[in-house]
């Protein structure tokens, strides 16, 4: 511990707290950031709840596997196929729906 540390604790004062500044773009940036990651996040939690889904409630559906890939892995390569259909604005929700 420090000098300075000691003097701090012996008249009971806290370390002062550190304050950054950041300019709007830096924020605006950061907060993009952190929706993107939260969406990336959400998409695979979906895709991975539907995949679990076919694997365990629609197994006799579909074949298990398929030149080496199983249901799931098919069932995920369409999903993204369709939905970069979707990015490009070749298909949309009312296409889907």
């Amino acid at each position: 511990m420090s000098r300075a540390e000691r003097r701090r604790e012996m008249r009971g004062q806290e370390k002062k707290e550190v304050t950054r500044v950041m300019t709007i773009a830096q924020i605006q940036q950061m907060k993009k950031d952190m929706a993107d990651l939260i969406a990336d996040e959400l998409l695979m939690k979906v895709v991975g709840i539907a995949a679990l889904i076919i694997h365990d409630k629609f197994g006799m559906l579909m074949k298990k596997e398929v030149d080496g890939k199983s249901r799931e892995e098919r069932f995920v390569d369409e999903w993204e196929k369709q939905y970069k259909l979707f990015e490009a604005g070749r298909m949309t929700l009312e296409d889907i729906l």
